[in-house]
């Protein structure tokens, strides 16, 4: 690593993670917010750049800016790498480009141990079907926070179970290749209060798989997320909130604290290995599935990504 500056856009919840992070990491940080804080911080990203120097960068505000606080970065002379919190922006219209080729996005359970694990299975295999079921119940997500007043809550903010778990829609392109067609029905079929969506359900096809699930819910009130992977010589079994991985029926466990993966992600970021962490490209094919799945629940057909 030879980033000694950060800089971190927006102090949420996952703003303060990445801030403490990265301070673990050995790296001085500042952060972009309007709060009056009691650590170092300053009211715009051009200000940010101009004062701080940093010279790697994080995007942690709500999804809807990401594409605006990419593009003043840049406009203020930053050309350090980028991290952009999942999703990489809003909405399929919103295109981000990157000259630097130094943008990445974080999708940090790509670094989990059951899915290097699961990677490691499924290379060579043929892959007959692939079920994803990734569901929580919204209001104890943010212990200590009212999700009516998350991003999360907010479709303006850029929130919604797709956006959100959209880590899922991500691990399918990571791990059976691109995603090239998707049937979706999505809406609101709970009785939350929020405007955005509480419901997925998508039918998929990719580059390596002809059948992919994908469940994701804000309504369950037992947390679960696990993929479940048929292929020609296995049964993959994937727990990724307990850590086991059964293997037609035989017990893998891997234990990894959920630093850990941000951990590892920001260390790949800060070396430019790009062997794991998910690249501006892939993140951006993420947003157009999310926009195909949009369309198809409205149009109510399959649609090609």
């Amino acid at each position: 690593m030879t980033a000694s500056r950060a800089l971190v856009i927006g102090y949420g919840s996952i703003g303060r993670r990445h801030d403490r992070l990265l301070r673990q990491l050995g790296l001085e940080t500042a952060v972009v917010s309007k709060q009056q804080l009691d650590i170092l911080s300053y009211s715009s990203v051009e200000s940010a750049v101009v004062g701080w120097q940093p010279d790697y960068a994080v995007v942690a505000s709500p999804t809807s800016r990401h594409a605006r606080d990419f593009t003043e970065l840049r406009r203020a002379g930053f050309r350090g790498t980028i991290l952009l919190e999942k999703p990489a922006v809003a909405n399929a219209s919103e295109v981000i480009e990157d000259e630097e080729q130094l943008t990445y996005v974080g999708y940090n359970l790509r670094f989990l141990p059951t899915i290097e694990r699961l990677k490691e299975l499924v290379c060579g295999q043929q892959v007959h079907a692939v079920s994803i079921w990734n569901a929580q119940f919204l209001p104890e997500w943010r212990p200590g926070r009212d999700y009516r007043s998350t991003s999360s809550a907010s479709r303006s903010a850029g929130g919604g179970v797709l956006r959100d778990l959209s880590h899922d829609l991500d691990l399918v392109d990571y791990l059976f290749g691109r995603i090239t067609s998707v049937f979706g029905l999505i809406g609101k079929y709970g009785s939350l209060e929020i405007d955005t969506e509480d419901t997925a359900q998508l039918v998929a096809t990719s580059d390596r798989c002809r059948c992919i699930s994908i469940y994701l819910s804000y309504l369950d009130r037992r947390a679960r997320h696990n993929i479940s992977v048929a292929t020609s010589d296995y049964l993959i079994e994937c727990n990724l909130l307990s850590g086991e991985l059964l293997i037609n029926g035989r017990s893998e466990m891997f234990l990894k604290e959920r630093d850990d993966t941000f951990l590892a992600m920001h260390e790949a970021a800060l070396r430019n290995d790009r062997r794991a962490i998910c690249t501006l490209e892939e993140g951006m094919r993420t947003v157009r599935v999310i926009h195909a799945s949009e369309l198809s629940a409205t149009a109510r057909c399959l649609v090609a990504v």
